[in-house]
């Protein structure tokens, strides 16, 4: 989207920092979070990603089922998103 555009809300996921140095830095949640958020989106976004390859494989070859390469890769981003999301549990974003 547009960030000019008359829409009053573009952005899905935002985030405002306002001072690094002297907001995020020194506080060890707010790290904590912003750590967590970023891996989070970045996993979100592969997990889109290995979902599509799935469903295309399924698709184009729907006889086969899915490609199980696709479908082990989507299991791993999964599992890996779980355990950030156990480790942030855990954490309680201090740390």
């Amino acid at each position: 989207n547009n960030p000019s555009s008359s829409s009053s809300s573009w952005a899905s996921h935002a985030l405002l920092i306002s001072s690094l140095s002297d907001g995020i830095l020194p506080n060890p949640a707010a790290r904590s979070f912003l750590r967590y958020s970023l891996v989070d989106t970045l996993l979100r976004e592969r997990i889109l990603l290995q979902e599509e390859g799935v469903r295309s494989s399924v698709e184009f070859s729907p006889c086969n089922g899915p490609d199980i390469d696709s479908l082990g890769g989507l299991e791993d981003v999964d599992r890996l998103r779980e355990r950030g999301r156990r480790f942030v549990a855990k954490e309680d974003f201090v740390g």
